[in-house]
């Protein structure tokens, strides 16, 4: 007999309880799956921004406070700089009322002393007083010249107002100083014109004003200057005082007594 071809169908007999236990697995991966997802999406919902109205709030006040300070150290700079100004305002206006007192005390300085200088010729022309009598050197001044070693120099005579003749004679100068560390003399001939070489001439009643210009060697330094007025009749004087009072433009007689060698 031909073998009969397999059946197309087998049928078996179903089991109940492992339907079940399948249908519950499947249940529970569902179940899973579902409470998987809603813990991701509740964790993401949470660390999102903005979520957390706490930290928002604090994160707000400390900017707020860190502007308040900013704009509190920003007046304050502001404050400082104001101060700052005002006070370099000030040091050039005490500066400059500085500047202007010194000068205003040097002019009444010099009015002061041109004051004196005039009171001594008044009182030398009036003889009122014994000691000065006859011819005198009332006051003497110097002025370098700028670029040179030449110095111009202005010297008043006087003489009592109650002599009333003339006073002729020549005056000479000797500057003093050290040249090489050892003492030297520079007589007339080496300073003044060789067209005066016999000194400055002189010729007045009450009072005279003599002008002339030295000059020194390179290698001098002068210490002391010595004024000699020779009058025809005799008399006979001798000034000698430093060369910085000379410069200071204040030496009047009363200063050349103090220095004066006969």
């Amino acid at each position: 007999m031909p073998s009969s071809p397999p059946p197309r169908y087998v049928v078996r007999p179903s089991n109940a309880r492992e339907q079940h236990r399948r249908v519950l697995w499947k249940g529970v991966a569902w179940l899973g799956c579902i409470t998987a997802g809603a813990i991701v999406i509740a964790v993401v919902t949470l660390v999102r921004p903005g979520r957390f109205p706490v930290h928002r709030v604090d994160h707000q006040a400390q900017l707020s406070q860190l502007r308040a300070r900013h704009k509190a150290l920003k007046r304050k700079n502001e404050a400082l700089k104001q101060q700052v100004a005002n006070l370099k305002r000030s040091i050039q206006v005490t500066q400059i009322a500085t500047r202007s007192l010194r000068k205003t005390l040097i002019k009444r300085d010099e009015a002061i002393s041109n004051l004196r200088a005039d009171l001594g010729v008044y009182t030398r022309l009036l003889g009122n007083t014994t000691r000065r009598k006859g011819l005198q050197v009332q006051k003497v001044s110097m002025q370098p010249v700028t670029g040179t070693r030449a110095w111009n120099l202005s010297i008043d005579l006087t003489q009592s107002i109650r002599r009333h003749s003339y006073t002729t004679g020549t005056l000479t100068l000797n500057v003093y100083g050290l040249r090489e560390n050892k003492v030297v003399q520079l007589a007339w001939p080496d300073l003044g014109d060789h067209a005066q070489k016999n000194g400055l001439p002189f010729h007045f009643k009450y009072f005279k004003q003599l002008h002339t210009t030295i000059m020194l060697p390179r290698d001098f330094l002068p210490t002391r200057l010595q004024v000699q007025a020779k009058a025809d009749n005799g008399n006979r004087i001798t000034y000698t005082i430093t060369w910085s009072e000379a410069l200071n433009n204040h030496v009047t007689l009363a200063q050349g007594n103090a220095h004066a060698k006969p």
